[in-house]
């Protein structure tokens, strides 16, 4: 074969520089919006491999998932049943039953917050030797998620059907869009914790800690704090409108929150928007340190 004949074809190339995305913020959301649209048979292949490697060695598989709501309830209504908390009595909705509501709930929102951070770690390496949609591996995650609080809400929806809990149709309906808002809620915060994350493993370490006070310091298992500085936490807590308007609609309550609903959902598409801009920005300097 003669040495100076060219290749027929190429392969494209991917060049990543330290240079700024946002100087050119029009090929930036293009970029953005292609990369979507060829993401979704490189996020179900991921989906797919990930969850196998989950449970393939696991004796309970998925139903590992009802165990942290579980535990929660059980040691809620013993704490309760103690007198170290208090909380209302509720004539629809028993204690424990409330427990594992609000505890399957905060999941969904717990497990957005960490999935930019594990969706960048595990993109990172493949990112430096090809180019691949990193968009992909967010929708991998984002169906981890959907599965993981899938079967839990599921047992959910049985355990209120055993103890005769009425259930609104149209609350459900609600209940999806506010589970929609804690997953973008949740990921905008993520976005922001990409930079700092990817290059210090201190964040991962703390997430936990930061997530378990969180649910502590949000109003939906005990009586909401009168107490300044207290009440104003509970307040000015984001995650608190959306759990709560779906605690209270699936069940056929008013949705009494409506305005800070409102207001979280702005929040959520403004921070949402910005933090993906920066996960898409970090890239390039992620890849090339």
């Amino acid at each position: 074969m003669d040495q100076n004949q060219k290749p027929s074809s190429s392969l494209p190339v991917a060049v990543y520089t330290p240079d700024s995305r946002l100087r050119q913020p029009k090929e930036l959301l293009g970029e953005i919006w292609s990369d979507l649209k060829v993401s979704r048979e490189l996020s179900w292949q991921l989906f797919c491999r990930q969850l196998s490697a989950r449970y393939r060695q696991t004796a309970l598989g998925p139903l590992w998932v009802l165990v942290p709501p579980v535990v929660t309830a059980l040691m809620a209504a013993l704490l309760r049943g103690s007198g170290v908390v208090t909380a209302p009595a509720d004539e629809v909705l028993p204690y424990t039953l409330k427990v594992f509501f609000a505890t399957v709930v905060w999941g969904v929102f717990a497990q957005s917050l960490g999935l930019p951070l594990r969706a960048m770690a595990e993109s990172l390496a493949i990112l430096r030797t090809m180019r691949v949609s990193v968009e992909g591996f967010l929708l991998a995650k984002v169906g981890e998620i959907l599965f993981d609080q899938g079967v839990q809400f599921f047992v959910l929806f049985v355990l209120l059907l055993v103890l005769k809990v009425p259930i609104s149709i149209v609350g459900v309906l609600i209940s999806v869009v506010l589970v929609a808002i804690l997953i973008a809620l949740g990921m905008s915060f993520g976005f922001f914790l990409v930079p700092i994350g990817s290059l210090y493993l201190d964040v991962n370490s703390a997430i936990p800690f930061l997530l378990r006070g969180w649910f502590f310091l949000t109003p939906v298992i005990y009586d909401r704090p009168t107490r300044y500085p207290y009440s104003l936490i509970a307040d000015l807590n984001p995650v608190t409108p959306p759990l709560q308007g779906i605690l209270d609609t699936t069940i056929g309550e008013p949705l009494l929150n409506g305005w800070a609903i409102v207001t979280v959902s702005i929040l959520t598409v403004v921070l949402f928007g910005l933090g993906w801009i920066i996960y898409r920005v970090s890239i390039p300097l992620l890849v090339e340190r």
